[in-house]
């Protein structure tokens, strides 16, 4: 029972890679006439944008979602390429510490260093934020540890969608707290993967991973 139970347990896992890759690929069919654009490719443990000349494109209207001090090096990463960067969107201020002093997020302190437009909504169901967001005409987002879900409406903006960036080797450890689940589980090799946002938490198809020791 046991062997059969693992032998069933992989061709699961086999199965929803197939049909990850499947998903991927109507995912950008989809977009019709975007889809000979731009492709997104893994290169060097990150995602680079190319076009169908195989040439890298930087200039892209990216609006970034993170938090925590996580979220700072993707962010860095990009300014550091050259992508256009139109706005960051990041929690709002909390007070910390025994003195309960109100703080700005680590990404916030970050992104006003390199004098980007920092957006902190209460919420994403508010109108309003959704036409700021709207407004800025995004051609991709890239989500890295913001804490919120991102609202179906969001994900159809973007020409060519949200991706975002999670510390586990998907579809393990899905959710909020994969590094510390991880480390508690006693595992011996974890790593990053960069997927396609769905309305989904960490289901879309997945586009690059690295695995670490």
């Amino acid at each position: 029972l046991a062997r059969a139970s693992t032998r069933n347990r992989s061709l699961k896992r086999s199965h929803n890679k197939r049909e990850n890759k499947r998903k991927y690929k109507r995912y950008y069919k989809d977009k019709k006439q975007n889809f000979h654009v731009v492709l997104l490719k893994p290169k060097n443990q990150g995602l680079i944008m190319i076009n169908q000349n195989n040439k890298i494109v930087n200039d892209f209207n990216i609006i970034f979602f993170g938090t925590p001090d996580f979220a700072v090096p993707a962010l860095g990463a990009l300014i550091k390429a050259n992508y256009n960067v139109v706005a960051v969107f990041n929690q709002p201020d909390k007070s910390v510490g025994r003195k309960r002093v109100l703080s700005p997020p680590p990404i916030k302190l970050e992104a006003e260093n390199l004098r980007l437009k920092v957006s902190q909504p209460k919420t994403l169901k508010d109108d309003e934020v959704f036409e700021k967001f709207n407004s800025l005409n995004p051609d991709i987002c890239v989500i890295d540890a913001y804490g919120k879900i991102i609202p179906k409406r969001y994900l159809d903006v973007p020409k060519y969608g949200f991706i975002n960036t999670h510390p586990s080797l998907l579809p393990k450890y899905r959710g909020p707290s994969p590094i510390q689940t991880a480390i508690l589980n006693g595992e011996k090799e974890t790593g990053v993967t960069i997927m396609v946002v769905d309305e989904e938490v960490d289901h879309g198809p997945i586009l690059s991973s690295s695995k670490y020791r």
